[in-house]
């Protein structure tokens, strides 16, 4: 699971870097060089790595739920994920606000203002895999009884909504290292 969240970081932040490299690396004369035929292709590998790391989670959550120690691992990637996507959110809003008020200012450019939503479909993509690895953590807990009917619907609905899904799982993610150390406790007592 490591492997396939890393390359799915690498390609996210890659993607943003085809955009922001050449606005980093300008002169300030107003030329930019941004290599648009990289966007389309760096956009498409990461969102063929966002839908295996979800397939991947998917097939993987039974063999969790039966292993302690692999719900810990979950537990921190899930975690490591939504932190670790936070710096592309930042910078994705920035990028965009810029975009959007360079369309709004330049006469003409008004047209191409819905291509926002652009921005916004992607960013959410991003959303919805970092998501995924939270609802896999809740679905196991589910399952193995930590989490009432009501809980588990309340905290996907969280995972989907932006910057809440970050805070609910910081959150949750207390709660399941809290119950995996008294299993461990539990463990040992019948040892």
């Amino acid at each position: 699971m490591i492997i396939i969240s890393a390359l799915y970081l690498v390609s996210l932040y890659g993607t943003q870097a085809v955009l922001l490299g050449p606005i980093l690396l300008s002169d300030g004369s107003g030329d930019l060089d941004i290599p648009w035929g990289l966007l389309p292709p760096a956009v498409i590998a990461n969102l063929i790595l966002a839908v295996v790391a979800i397939i991947f989670l998917i097939k993987r959550v039974r063999r969790v739920q039966a292993d302690l120690s692999a719900r810990r691992r979950l537990n921190h990637l899930a975690l490591a994920m939504k932190l670790l996507t936070i710096p592309f959110f930042i910078t994705h809003l920035q990028i965009w606000s810029m975009v959007l008020a360079a369309f709004l200012v330049i006469p003409g450019l008004q047209i191409l203002l819905p291509s926002g939503f652009l921005g916004v479909a992607f960013a959410y993509s991003v959303v919805l895999v970092t998501s995924a690895y939270s609802i896999s953590g809740l679905y196991v807990q589910y399952r193995l009884g930590n989490l009432t009917g009501k809980k588990f619907a309340r905290n996907v609905i969280f995972q989907l909504i932006f910057v809440l899904d970050v805070i609910s799982y910081l959150v949750f993610y207390f709660q399941i290292r809290r119950s995996c150390k008294e299993q461990t406790g539990s463990e040992k007592g019948e040892s």
